[in-house]
């Protein structure tokens, strides 16, 4: 017969254990346990809030910076929920680990409780996510950019003027909050996909097959990149072909926490391109190139083998010109080699992307490439690796946190007096074309192959405009 103190403890004990069947304490994974053992190494010397923009945007929000978050998740289980509702003011510059001294992965502590917030609330058939950013997860993730663009390449033009940057600009203020005069990608007349719906013949028999992840922003809207990416492999390959089924690399659905979406679109995208037979995947998209190399390879078995592979064959175009062929210069006037014009000289400053030079440590290789370019000079700004605050969604979300970290990039730039911006990344794109033209000095904002691609067409740098679109 159990005695009434041995009733007393096991109704204790079975009231502990019904605590910890909480569905909200989900238990950790392998990789989860690995990860919360690395953010024990946290010192709690605030290293890291110095560099995070967030932190130092001087915008109001609730976000207690990157040392709060590894803290506050490496003490224990429950404290897990004490730092969920603020991860998303995160914009995953990944600046913290970088600064760290200790090497904490915090950016990924952030993914993991967004994934779980997530999980959770579709456990509890509740919406994980806002309004907002559901529209922006379901649009990318199931191609709804490409229904919008038929009907929205045509009719664009009646409410949206283009600007320098070749994006556009409505031409009255929206009902928008403070989103209701910020820049839109010009959305083009068909995707690049379908512009390269054939092989393209290499003008190097013995160079790699190539295939081009295109990104939803280049292959939608920014297609004068698309076509100035294709352009430039093709003087270094023997084929290029751009598939027509692939889709979004899952960046937007794997950093707001789905990472069923984003291991179904890494399977789908895995199965597209091992069935090219490609030698290479080159991307001129900063973040697609960042989520193919970095994040497809540990997202799972659900992602299927052929995720691995793409991940495995993925490039940068910096790091494809760079490293895995011999560049072919662009041709110079009498001062070089060739039959070209004398160029003129055209000032250009570098943007860094976060998922760039960061996340795949490309920095140089743009610079190594942008000196073969007839007539660019390089005017290097204060801090070229500094966040902009696009971070995809972030700068819809947080838009006014997102405007407060762009300015010093802002008056970085301005003090070169460069006319014109080079970035890696679409979005960065966007995010610092709206900046230049909400602060009144508009400048064209293009990536690196554009101004090769003109190069060897013979025009001067910079000199070609936006999406075709914009007529």
């Amino acid at each position: 017969m159990k005695t009434a103190k041995a009733l007393k403890r096991r109704d204790g004990v079975e009231r502990f254990l019904d605590v910890y069947r909480d569905a909200r304490l989900l238990p950790y994974s392998p990789s989860d346990s690995e990860l919360m053992r690395a953010l024990e190494r946290c010192l709690g010397c605030g290293t890291c809030l110095a560099v995070c923009p967030v932190v130092g945007s001087a915008a109001s929000h609730p976000y207690p910076g990157p040392r709060a978050v590894a803290t506050s998740l490496s003490r224990s289980v429950p404290e897990f929920w004490t730092a969920a509702g603020v991860e998303g003011y995160c914009t995953t510059c990944l600046a913290c680990q970088e600064a760290c001294p200790g090497d904490v992965p915090v950016w990924r502590a952030v993914l993991m409780i967004r994934a779980k917030n997530f999980e959770q609330a579709t456990r509890e058939g509740r919406e994980p996510l806002g309004r907002l950013k559901r529209f922006l997860v379901d649009f990318f993730a199931e191609n709804r950019l490409a229904q919008a663009g038929r009907w929205g390449a045509a009719l664009q033009g009646l409410a949206f003027r283009p600007t320098a940057s070749g994006s556009m600009k409505a031409r009255l203020t929206l009902p928008l909050g403070p989103l209701g005069n910020r820049l839109v990608p010009p959305l083009a007349r068909r995707p690049l996909t379908e512009e390269f719906s054939a092989p393209v013949a290499g003008a190097d028999p013995d160079g790699p097959r190539v295939a081009v992840f295109a990104g939803c922003l280049d292959n939608f809207c920014y297609t004068d990149t698309g076509r100035s990416l294709v352009e430039v492999l093709r003087r270094h390959a023997r084929e290029v072909v751009v598939p027509a089924t692939q889709v979004c690399c899952g960046a937007p659905a794997l950093y707001s926490g789905d990472l069923e979406t984003t291991r179904r679109l890494a399977a789908l995208n895995g199965e597209v391109f091992a069935a090219t037979g490609c030698d290479f995947v080159v991307t001129a998209c900063a973040t697609c190139g960042d989520v193919l190399t970095r994040d497809y390879p540990v997202l799972g078995p659900d992602s299927a083998a052929g995720a691995t592979w793409l991940a495995r064959r993925t490039r940068d175009i910096h790091v494809f010109l760079a490293s895995e062929v011999e560049l072919r210069p662009p041709a110079r006037g009498p001062a070089g080699r060739g039959d070209l014009p004398a160029p003129g000289r055209t000032v250009v400053t570098v943007h860094d992307p976060c998922h760039l030079s960061r996340g795949q440590g490309v920095a140089e290789e743009v610079r190594v490439l942008l000196g073969a370019v007839p007539g660019a000079e390089l005017r290097e700004m204060a801090d070229p690796r500094a966040c902009c605050g696009g971070a995809g969604s972030f700068c819809l979300e947080h838009y006014d946190i997102a405007a407060a970290i762009r300015r010093d990039k802002i008056a970085d730039i301005a003090a070169t007096g460069a006319g014109l911006v080079v970035t890696g990344c679409p979005s960065c794109r966007l995010h610092i074309s709206d900046g230049l033209e909400q602060a009144g000095t508009g400048r064209p904002v293009r990536h690196l192959v554009d101004l090769l691609a003109e190069s060897y067409r013979g025009g001067p740098a910079g000199a070609g405009g936006g999406g075709d679109s914009l007529g």
